[in-house]
């Protein structure tokens, strides 16, 4: 399916490289956080979530198959939705929700993370890698994600925290979706042949 052209006029360096590293700084800041939570169930449940976000955006993509604008002519998978837009997206409505529920006094840094999640979307646009649709569709899927796992946990955690088997099986499944997602997203597997091919 064709997509509507975005402007073949290159981006500033800078905004290149800022759009480069936003899936670094996504992926260290959600280390980070487990880290710092000592996987704690409410963590691990919100990352099972990113994860199957991350997974859903695959299917859509799939699903969907709208190309990339002609800018982006050296990427070879589909634009709609935009991976990096709808990952952002979830990774920064789940806590800009959670810390508005728990204090109104933080609903500055709720929409600080909100206005930062946007803007490197919007690189997105800028470096010519995706189409407005493509970015406004990706944000607005990872946020409805978001919200709706939210929405799930709150009806499931409070059973399951009682349970430390139930806890156990979120944990567990957290790491195990953990090392398949790096497999599809990092290509661990071809990684670890370079690894391999060079100790022979």
């Amino acid at each position: 399916m064709p997509s509507s052209e975005a402007p073949a006029k290159p981006a500033p360096k800078f905004l290149r490289l800022l759009n480069k590293s936003t899936k670094y700084v996504v992926t260290g800041t959600a280390v980070g956080v487990l880290l710092w939570s000592q996987f704690d169930l409410v963590t691990c449940w919100a990352l099972i979530g990113a994860i199957f976000n991350a997974f859903l955006c695959k299917m859509l993509k799939t699903v969907l198959n709208q190309s990339r604008p002609a800018s982006a002519a050296e990427k070879s998978d589909p634009g709609m939705p935009s991976s990096h837009a709808q990952s952002l997206g979830y990774m920064a409505t789940y806590p800009a929700v959670l810390l508005f529920s728990h204090s109104a006094d933080l609903l500055p840094a709720s929409l600080g993370l909100e206005a930062a999640a946007l803007f490197a979307s919007w690189l997105r646009i800028a470096c010519g890698l995706h189409t407005v649709d493509q970015v406004l569709v990706g944000y607005l899927a990872g946020g409805s994600t978001a919200l709706v796992w939210m929405w799930g946990g709150m009806q499931a955690l409070p059973a399951i925290s009682s349970s430390p088997t139930a806890v156990a099986c979120v944990k567990g499944a957290y790491f195990i979706l953990s090392v398949c997602f790096a497999f599809l997203v990092f290509d661990v597997k071809k990684f670890l042949r370079r690894i391999i091919s060079k100790t022979d």
